[in-house]
């Protein structure tokens, strides 16, 4: 470690007085030189409380092992520590860690957070998960994570393109000891009926070559929220054999499964909602719920019309659109295994890497959304040729994935404003009478929700529990090849100046099959070849050796993706080229700094990006991204961290599509139109440029802890965000007469939010205790569901709640 300037000061001065003590106390000839000790003073912060990313090399962008102030990205590194201090729960919590990542509700279940704006990747130590297409999905397992590398802006060529260019997170798992044997027991309870418990041990094996670890964490927990359940189970296990510096093994399973509900939220949101608590109720004459025809809809289905002619009443915060019975569960088990061969000449080590993953999950909800995703299997092999010169640094490999992806979705009568959430639950299930024509039941699934059977429409009997295909877009049975080439490499060009660059090409030979035709229509089918381009190339500039600047530019081609991960023809008929040829690109340029001897890093980025976003039925929409980052973390000892990060994104969609839902629930009360709410989606038209809804321009997070020698300690941290649109405010030019797109429409608007956390705690070696108080103020804040249904439901957040958590080591 490096010795601040005042150690270096006190260890002269120390130096000094001693020589000068020697010369007065004995008679030491003049010509005789009298040589000092070297004075160490090293840092005592134990690696697991390092928060400043620049303690740890990583390799989460480029492959090879390299410290941030080297890595031309904007790249946030979240300890262990940090990670419990905010007392994360899932992906929306990086808000309070990073810039740029605002993650809205995304129906409670958000399996990838947002990164400037855009939905972001998931890596498991440096490998895709993928398996996903929105979003959506099983929770995060910070069972099995050590720590989290968090990376604004699409992967480099080493990891290849995907459908999610804003960024990614890089979950790093935990490793194997093979100092000593450790271990420890962790339990929280908390409001709502929370209960976790966790429980870890490692320890080296005979030898001390080889080693193992195990986690065990569960969870059975209430909700604030109406029906709201948690119950998860977490097992996790890795294993390292390290015999030689030439040669390492690291292997990891990981098997995790939860039953959980969604949270949909509040339909019918109007600016009263947001700003007075109130909630449109149906008229006293109508049923809970009621479904009318219309114009050109047929019954159940996008179109139809709901009377909102009844009072104004207050709604309990907890609500939300969902029926006894409804629910979602899944199981996965991820397994990957790492091998370093690394000669004892050459310069060069060749690294292996391979991650095989399977999911099995489904969803249904009354209202009705319902998917089941079977026996999903994902496989990624990938190696690395990594060649160290004097003055350049060469990653070049080859990467092979393979998917089996079966996926049955029906969205068609999804309808969630038809249902007044001031009447019984039960009333929260769509009409038997009015469900959409043509849907047919999955096989090998019964119902769910106690829900009414009901005649089919030609022979049969099918019951609500059914997944409608006919080119939804989302029902498949895909399977995917890819074979991928890449190169990287770092040229040093001067002592203070380098060039990085790199490319990648991918194959990939996808086949797609109906799984459930129409009775008598045979099942229809499609394949197709695709091949994406991707590279970058960033100019990097030192200053000084811990001041560098950089330039970054980075393209690359991505797919459309149904639910689950799969891929489906968006016209449900034949593939199309454009939906293999999503075009991303970023320029970014940044600056990154380590101050006060090494105490404190300081990181600030401005980037511009164009992405097109799938759009339903096969297309996309353009959308362009500018903003700024700034990010610091300071740590002058064990005693002591903060960190502080703000972000300006400036998002706008180009053109309508229908990408974003523009009803007449996000207007004010006293703009919607012939006393209806409507649940379509139509869009602004193509020649429109709005603001991306769902999205804070400004974010601002802060986090600080403090530990006295005593053991006692405390922390504090707060978030702020800018007014969020639920849905478009756009004018529309090229049609005026479409009762369901009016010309003009103004969105209802989350106003400026913040939530401050708090934390005590007291921890000595064996044990330590922490209680959290988590919006410590109780404001009533809000939260959009997700862009695509902006006007339908928003997010009541959670009030003040208590966590108490007592950890035991051994």
């Amino acid at each position: 470690m490096k010795h601040t300037q005042t150690h270096r000061w006190l260890a002269a001065t120390f130096g000094a007085l001693t020589l000068v003590a020697a010369q007065a106390q004995t008679s030491t000839p003049a010509d005789e030189t009298v040589r000092l000790e070297k004075f160490d003073i090293t840092d005592s912060v134990p690696i697991e409380e390092k928060i400043l990313p620049t303690t740890r090399p990583f390799t989460s962008v480029y492959g090879d092992e390299r410290s941030i102030l080297d890595t031309p990205r904007n790249v946030t590194i979240v300890s262990r520590e940090q990670l419990d201090a905010i007392s994360i729960r899932d992906v929306r919590d990086f808000s309070k860690l990073t810039s740029s990542s605002y993650t809205t509700a995304n129906f409670g279940a958000p399996a990838n957070p947002s990164i400037r704006g855009l939905s972001a990747d998931v890596f498991v130590n440096g490998i895709r998960r993928g398996l996903t297409s929105n979003g959506n999905g099983l929770p995060v397992n910070f069972n099995a994570v050590e720590s989290v590398n968090i990376v604004k802006g699409p992967p480099t060529a080493v990891q290849g393109a995907s459908q999610y260019t804003g960024g990614f997170v890089d979950l790093v798992t935990k490793r194997a000891y093979f100092d000593r044997p450790r271990g420890e027991i962790e339990a929280t309870v908390g409001s709502w009926d929370q209960r976790r418990w966790t429980v870890d041990y490692g320890t080296p094996l005979t030898g001390g070559k080889s080693a193992v670890r195990f986690s065990y964490s569960g969870e059975d927990s209430g909700s604030y929220y109406q029906l709201g359940k948690r119950l998860t189970e977490a097992v996790y296990a890795a294993y390292s054999y390290h015999p030689s510096d030439n040669y390492q093994l690291d292997a990891n399973i990981e098997y995790f499964q939860a039953d959980y509900t969604e949270n949909f939220g509040i339909n019918r949101p109007t600016q009263d909602l947001i700003d007075h608590g109130w909630y449109i109720a149906n008229d006293p004459a109508n049923p809970p719920y009621s479904v009318f025809g219309g114009p050109g809809s047929t019954p159940g289905s996008y179109g139809d019309v709901v009377p909102v002619t009844g009072p104004r009443v207050r709604i309990d915060r907890s609500a939300r659109v969902l029926a006894p019975g409804d629910d979602s569960f899944g199981r996965t088990v991820t397994a990957q295994l790492f091998q370093t061969w690394k000669p004892s000449a050459g310069g060069y080590k060749i690294v292996n890497s391979t991650t095989a993953t399977w999911v099995d999950r489904d969803t249904f909800s009354s209202y009705i959304f319902s998917e089941v995703l079977k026996n999903h299997v994902g496989a990624e092999n990938r190696t690395e040729v990594q060649i160290e010169r004097d003055h350049t640094s060469i990653n070049v490999g080859v990467s092979e994935r393979f998917q089996n992806i079966l996926s049955y979705v029906s969205y068609y009568n999804e309808a969630p404003n038809i249902y007044d959430l001031t009447q019984n639950p039960e009333t929260r299930r769509f009409p038997a009478d009015q469900l959409y024509p043509g849907t047919f039941a999955v096989p090998g699934e019964g119902a769910r929700g106690n829900l009414p059977f009901r005649p089919a429409d030609s022979g049969g009997t099918y019951d609500l529990n059914t997944y409608y295909n006919g080119g939804n877009g989302d029902t498949g049975h895909s399977q995917l090849t890819q074979i991928g080439v890449f190169y990287q490499q770092d040229v040093r060009v001067t002592s203070s100046f380098n060039v990085l660059f790199g490319g990648r090409i991918d194959t990939l030979n996808v086949t797609w099959t109906d799984p459930l035709p129409p009775p008598g229509y045979a099942a229809r089918s499609d394949a197709t070849l695709a091949g994406l381009p991707s590279g970058n190339l960033s100019l990097i500039y030192a200053l000084t050796p811990q001041t560098k600047a950089y330039l970054t530019y980075n393209y690359s081609q991505s797919t459309t993706l149904s639910n689950g991960g799969g891929y489906v023809p968006g016209n449900g008929v034949s593939f199309t080229s454009a939906e293999f040829h999503r075009v991303s690109q970023l320029v970014e340029a940044g600056l990154k700094s380590s101050l006060l001897e090494e105490k404190l890093f300081v990181g600030v980025a401005a980037y511009a990006q164009e992405r097109e976003i799938p759009t339903v039925g096969g297309g996309a929409q353009k959308v362009e991204i500018g903003g700024f980052e700034a990010e610091a973390n300071y740590q002058p000892s064990r005693s002591l961290w903060a960190t502080l990060g703000y972000s300006f994104t400036d998002s706008t969609n180009v053109g309508g599509g229908g990408v974003f839902g523009a009803g007449q629930t996000a207007r004010p009360i006293d703009q919607i139109l012939g006393g209806v709410l409507t649940p379509v989606y139509a869009g602004p038209g193509d020649n429109a440029r709005y603001q991306t809804p769902g999205l804070p321009r400004h974010l601002l997070n802060a986090l600080v802890t403090y530990k006295h020698a005593s053991g006692f300690g405390a922390s504090a941290g707060v978030t702020v965000t800018s007014p969020i649109l639920l849905a478009a405010n756009y004018t529309r030019t090229d049609r005026t007469d479409d009762p369901f797109a009016p010309a003009i429409f103004t969105s209802a608007k989350i106003p400026t939010q913040y939530t401050v956390d708090l934390g005590v705690f007291y921890a000595r070696k064996a044990y330590e205790f922490r209680l959290s108080v988590l919006n410590a103020t109780d404001e009533k804040n809000w939260s959009p569901q997700v862009p695509f249904y902006g006007n339908d439901g928003v997010i009541a957040e959670e009030p003040v709640s208590y966590q108490f958590t007592a950890k035991y080591r051994f």
